[in-house]
């Protein structure tokens, strides 16, 4: 139970954090969203090692959990969030968390095959009812009549960076179908493949906290390495404040999202970890509601999926 726990914490952290970067999206972009992210989660993580004394055991992580940690790492933190982002700024936070729900399968399969765990016809139907709950909630391609922000895409040209984004009545927000659902599939695969691999590190050596920081070390220096790239220094610096406050408060959010995934895997299988991890579209219909009320999709559906989503996490707790 204490496993599940975390879990749920962890899906609430990450549903706040879907919330406050769809709202940091309105002003910046999902480059910007990613140095501030990941970069700045290694000093977090850093402290976190210290306080829980994971840090002093450093010799205790073997070469084989070292190469499953960073593998991890650049699969969820670097390719898989990068995917997300993009969805998000595609779709909305609401309208992408069915997409990213086709990560439970993915992560399931692989667990039973490799990882020899088993799934009884009580844990199906409570993953199904999770799955089914988001996928209520999609709704068509239609411009949001009340929204007053503009969608804030990653730059397709260098004219975006010093492009002000207008705070208009009258403009909608019009989903780009095409790019949320080809980033939200990227996404369900890397968020598929990453827990398994979390997983098989931590079998490995039992450091979550510390393991989480050497994930968070490989991505950051995938992402900071790239500052070589022409333009990249330039996205940082035509970054807007209201942007990197809320892409702060995002890093905060899933700073302890992922601490709490971590420790969720270290003492809880895969096939319950990873289901009540994609109920993290429930709570960010929740944060959305105050944060982004106006740049998301709310409707009767978005209701029903909530409940049904709750069904399902409670079925596969019990």
């Amino acid at each position: 139970m204490v496993g599940v726990l975390f879990a749920l914490v962890s899906s609430a952290s990450f549903g706040f954090n879907n919330a406050a970067v769809r709202r940091g999206f309105l002003q910046g972009t999902v480059t910007q969203a990613m140095y501030v992210t990941v970069v700045l989660g290694v000093p977090l993580f850093l402290i976190a090692a210290w306080v829980t004394g994971e840090i002093f055991e450093i010799s205790g992580i073997n070469v084989r959990g070292y190469i499953f940690f960073i593998a991890a790492g650049v699969t969820h933190f670097y390719a898989g969030r990068y995917f997300n982002y993009r969805s998000i700024a595609a779709l909305g936070a609401n309208r992408s968390a069915p997409i990213r729900n086709m990560a439970i399968p993915v992560s399931i399969v692989i667990a039973v095959i490799v990882l020899g765990e088993h799934l009884t016809s009580f844990m199906i139907l409570g993953i199904v009812l999770i799955m089914v709950g988001p996928f209520i909630i999609f709704e068509s391609n239609k411009p949001e009549q009340n929204n007053k922000y503009p969608p804030s895409n990653d730059m397709a040209s260098k004219n975006h960076l010093n492009q002000q984004i207008p705070n208009t009545e009258k403009k909608g927000f019009v989903p780009n179908q095409k790019e949320g659902y080809i980033f939200g599939v990227l996404t369900s695969i890397a968020y598929g493949i990453s827990p398994i691999l979390v997983k098989s590190a931590l079998q490995q050596s039992d450091l979550p906290v510390l393991g989480c920081l050497i994930s968070y070390i490989s991505a950051s220096s995938v992402i900071l390495f790239s500052l070589i790239l022409p333009g990249r220094l330039e996205v940082l610096r035509s970054m807007k404040p209201a942007a990197t406050g809320w892409f702060l408060v995002g890093t905060v959010a899933v700073f302890f999202a992922q601490m709490f995934r971590y420790i969720a895997l270290s003492i809880a299988p895969v096939t319950i970890v990873s289901p009540l991890q994609r109920t993290s579209g429930i709570f960010a219909l929740f944060f959305a509601y105050f944060i982004n009320r106006e740049a998301e999709s709310f409707s009767f559906r978005v209701i029903l999926g909530i409940f049904i989503a709750i069904i399902g996490s409670v079925i596969l707790v019990i």
